[in-house]
């Protein structure tokens, strides 16, 4: 199904549409191969997906629960959990980052570094915090640096972890007491430190990114978009999309 959405009402719309089923929406993942807002359905075992196909932007960035557009010297922030929507102060040729609970987000000029915002809504700018990659875990923010993962609280390191897979990490992502860690080569492990690393998915992964719903994930890789249950005793990734039906 797709849905042609215009002006600032995406996110009414995306509140007022009721779900194909009885069981919950997981939330709203941003397709970019599509340009459009695919919304997750009921849980594994009974997957569909909705498309809320959106007026043009010169650029957008997402997190799990919220949508910021740029559209001529106009930002708009688009929540999609509230349905809220709203212009953005920001100065013109800005950027977006978000905290690793996708609450929060901070505007940075874009051809500067990316600061790191904490789920508080604390900006640390990158001379304070220079981690390339970081998220918020808990009381702690864990980064990675070369071929190690640091664990830091109050700014301050508390223990190291040498990683497991050789190739080099270019994302990662708190679930529950693991980690998921997409490597360079585009694979993507299940991983938590002093255990054995589990790999989830071998298809080249281009991107992840959580949903609202804690503990769910989306891929996107050469098979199609791929929904990921880590916590699961049984089947953890289910196919939401092939690679071509996107086409």
């Amino acid at each position: 199904m797709r849905t042609i959405v215009t002006g600032l009402t995406c996110c009414a719309w995306l509140m007022a549409a009721e779900p194909k089923t009885s069981l919950p929406p997981l939330g709203w993942h941003w397709d970019e191969t599509r340009g459009a807002l695919l919304r997750i359905e009921g849980l594994p075992g009974s997957l569909k997906g909705e498309e809320a196909e959106l007026p043009p932007a010169d650029q957008r960035w997402a997190s799990a629960t919220l949508l910021v557009e740029r559209r001529g010297d106009l930002y708009v922030r688009h929540d999609l959990l509230t349905g809220e929507s709203g212009p953005v102060e920001a100065p013109a040729g800005s950027a977006f980052v978000f905290s690793t609970d996708g609450r929060r987000f901070h505007a940075y000029p874009a051809n500067e570094a990316a600061p790191f915002v904490t789920n508080d809504g604390t900006v640390r700018e990158q001379a304070q915090f220079p981690h390339r990659l970081a998220r918020e875990s808990g009381n702690r923010i864990l980064a990675i640096e070369g071929q190690e993962l640091i664990a830091l609280e109050d700014r301050v390191e508390r223990q190291r972890w040498a990683l497991p897979v050789a190739e080099g990490v270019r994302d990662f992502a708190p679930a529950g007491e693991q980690l998921l860690l997409l490597t360079n080569n585009g694979d993507l492990y299940q991983w938590a430190p002093g255990e054995a690393e589990a790999i989830l998915l071998a298809t080249s992964v281009g991107a992840m990114a959580p949903l609202a719903t804690p503990g769910f994930f989306v891929t996107q890789s050469t098979a199609g978009v791929h929904l990921l249950y880590p916590a699961s005793a049984g089947q953890k990734s289910y196919l939401l999309r092939s690679a071509k039906e996107a086409k």
